[in-house]
């Protein structure tokens, strides 16, 4: 294991879900070296089956924006965020 390559946290919600109750799941991030740049890989385990569209549309919609600002660009204002 490569030190400072890998983040682990768990996953879960207070109020408002009974799907996932705090520390319900785990999110494991892990960076990659490429001659490029840096590959990101992201695995969120125990998430209960009816769950899983919503969270992965959120990762679909917020990995990508977190890439542009990693780049030093301005991934714009958030279009799931309300007026």
């Amino acid at each position: 294991m490569v030190p400072n390559s890998r983040i682990v946290f768990t996953w879960g919600f207070e109020t408002g879900s009974t799907l996932i109750p705090p520390g319900g799941s785990t999110v494991e991030v892990t960076f990659v070296l490429d001659r490029d740049g840096t590959i990101v890989r992201l695995v969120h385990k125990d998430l209960p089956a009816p769950a899983r569209p919503n969270h992965s549309e959120g990762w679909e919609h917020f990995l990508p924006r977190l890439a542009l600002a990693a780049a030093g660009q301005d991934p714009g204002p958030d279009p799931w965020l309300a007026p």
